[in-house]
C-alpha cells in the first residue's frame, strides 16, 4: 500500500528545527501501517520527506525516498503503475539505463523524459510527490479516479501533505470541523472533493 508525510517550507527566512523534523518522523510514523516493510526519510533546508513502504515490486531496490539525476530530484510515490514495464522498454529505446527492476525508477525516469507530461502517460493508482532542489519546486499527481489518497494543507508557514489526514493533523497540533463539509456528510453521507471535514485540509483532486 506505502505512504508518504511531508513538509515544505513556504519561505526561505525559516528552517526546520529539531523538533519539527521529530515531529514529522512521528507523523510519518502514524501511517505505519501502510508500509511495515521499510522506513525511509530526506531531509535538506527546504523540505521533509517521510516514506513507509509495502515492498512488492523489486524489493531490494525499490527503496524511497528516491534520489535521481544526481540528487537533484526526489520522488516518493504510493501506488502501482500497470504499464511501467512497457513505459521502460519505450525509455530504453532511447537510450535509458536503469538499474533497479522498480516502476519508482521508471516513473523517475519517465520524468526527466517527459516532465509533468509524465503524469498523462501512467496507468494505475498513484500519488506522487516529485520535489526539484536545484528549481525548488514541488510537482503532486493522483490518477485520474482517486484511488490513491492524498491530503495537504497550506499556511504562510509550510506546505504540510500526506497519505492520511491523520498525519496532517497530528503535524498541525489542532483541528477544527469544517461546517460546510459536515453538512455535506450528514445529508449526503459524502464530502466532495476538494473538502475533507478538517477546515484548512484538503484532497488534492484526481488527474492532478
Amino acid at each position: 500500500m506505502c505512504g508518504f508525510a511531508g513538509v515544505l517550507l513556504n519561505s526561505n527566512d525559516t528552517t526546520f528545527s529539531n523538533e519539527y523534523l521529530q515531529a514529522i518522523k512521528e507523523a510519518n510514523n502514524f501511517i505505519n501501517h501502510r508500509g511495515p516493510d521499510e522506513e525511509g526519510h530526506y531531509f535538506d533546508p527546504s523540505i521533509a520527506l517521510g516514506f513507509r513502504r509495502l515492498s512488492i515490486i523489486d524489493i531490494d531496490g525499490g527503496q524511497q525516498p528516491f534520489s535521481f539525476n544526481n540528487e537533484r530530484y526526489w520522488l516518493v510515490f504510493n501506488g502501482e503503475i500497470y504499464n511501467y514495464i512497457s513505459l521502460r522498454e519505450q525509455l530504453q529505446e532511447k537510450g535509458y539505463h536503469f538499474y533497479t527492476s522498480s516502476d519508482t525508477e521508471v516513473l523517475a525516469t519517465l520524468f526527466l523524459e517527459k516532465g509533468v507530461n509524465a503524469f498523462s502517460e501512467l496507468r494505475g493508482m498513484f500519488a506522487i510527490i516529485i520535489w526539484d532542489r536545484e528549481e525548488k519546486k514541488l510537482y503532486g499527481a493522483r490518477d485520474s479516479f482517486g484511488i490513491k489518497p492524498f491530503y495537504y494543507t497550506e499556511n504562510k508557514h509550510d506546505l504540510i501533505f500526506a497519505s492520511e489526514k491523520k498525519s496532517i493533523s497530528f503535524l498541525m497540533q489542532q483541528e477544527v470541523v469544517e461546517l460546510q463539509a459536515l453538512q455535506h456528510y450528514l445529508s449526503f453521507q459524502y464530502v466532495p472533493d476538494p473538502m475533507t471535514l478538517t477546515k484548512d485540509v484538503k484532497k488534492l483532486e484526481p488527474g492532478l
